[in-house]
């Protein structure tokens, strides 16, 4: 473990740099048992902060396998020819970023401090980045908004109440859409897509696409529409993270993959402060069963080449459709 913080390192590093008037990368190395050698640094002019890694340069990947990500830059560096050593350096390029990339650091140099050759360690940086792709994709470095906040509270109440009773914790496998899916959940024998909205008199559901509802490429299709307030007592976005990381802490394969689909969806505990704010509670839950005269739009009611649309549906003219939740436990009889 870490000693001291990268952010108090980093700003002790700024210190020394603007006291020596100093141009370039100031680094420090940390975790000084680790096999590989790792080091934080920050570059000037600038005030960069930056992680590197250093290995023997035949381990270095070529740059064109480097990945891309808004927000920091990778670069490799060779150390000379003398010493046959090079980096792997990550740099914070927009400040805005800079409370996830602190987080994105401690989490990968906690990862690499615990492996054993140099080959693994570059393998598991890269993989590493790629892994936080997603979320400074979809980050604008502020957290979720309040809509974004409402869409995941509604996807993880739904795997929590009705998927991981039937399955344990390799139910979290089943929630998709972080990966961009047309429907956020695919069971063996059916896909679910969960709306969440504010409780109104009149609720329209928001359609993303024409895929979204078009059972006609999957096996079944529900939609389930949660009603919430967010008024007096209530959940947090972060108690309901809190109580699936419970259910699934026993069973390490699925622990790691309820992690990495969280941050895909761009939930971070570094910001879920912002959300505490927040609390739901679901006064009403409806499951429908998307088939026939279902009100929707497929693609084969639209014209070829038509497409990016999206539309709303009232959720009043979904209610001869209503099923009853023990259809998930039977589409995973069926599966």
């Amino acid at each position: 473990m870490m000693t001291i913080t990268p952010e108090t390192l980093w700003h002790i590093l700024v210190s020394e740099a603007m006291g020596q008037s100093f141009t370039g990368l100031l680094v420090r190395r940390i975790h000084p048992d680790a096999t590989c050698d790792l080091f934080l640094g920050v570059e000037e002019p600038g005030d960069q902060r930056a992680l590197i890694l250093q290995v023997r340069c035949e381990h270095l990947p070529s740059s064109s396998y480097l990945p891309e990500a808004r927000g920091i830059e990778i670069r490799i560096l060779p150390l000379g020819e003398q010493c046959g050593k090079g980096a792997l350096i990550l740099v914070l390029k927009e400040k805005r970023f800079l409370d996830i990339f602190q987080t994105l650091v401690r989490d990968l140099a906690e990862a690499l401090a615990q492996v054993r050759t140099e080959d693994a360690a570059v393998e598991l940086f890269l993989s590493r980045i790629r892994l936080w792709q997603r979320f400074l994709e979809v980050s604008e470095g502020d957290g979720l908004g309040e809509e974004a906040q409402r869409g995941l509270f509604g996807e993880l109440w739904f795997l929590r109440e009705h998927i991981l009773p039937d399955t344990g914790p390799s139910g979290v496998s089943f929630w998709t859409g972080c990966a961009r899916t047309p429907q956020d959940f695919q069971l063996p024998a059916a896909f679910v897509e969960v709306k969440t909205t504010l409780a109104t008199h009149y609720p329209c559901l928001q359609i993303h696409g024409l895929r979204q509802l078009d059972d006609s490429d999957v096996p079944r299709l529900f939609l389930c529409h949660l009603t919430l307030i967010n008024e007096g007592e209530g959940e947090t976005l972060a108690a309901v993270v809190a109580s699936i990381r419970r259910s699934v802490r026993e069973r390490q394969p699925y622990t790691e993959r309820f992690e990495a689909l969280l941050l895909e969806a761009g939930y971070l505990d570094s910001q879920c402060v912002r959300y505490d704010q927040v609390r739901y509670w679901v006064c009403h839950a409806d499951l429908y069963n998307v088939s026939g005269d279902f009100p929707r739009l497929c693609q084969c009611d639209v014209s070829n080449g038509v497409g990016g649309v999206n539309y709303t549906i009232e959720a009043a003219a979904c209610r001869n459709y209503v099923v009853a939740f023990t259809e998930i436990a039977t589409a995973f009889r069926e599966g």
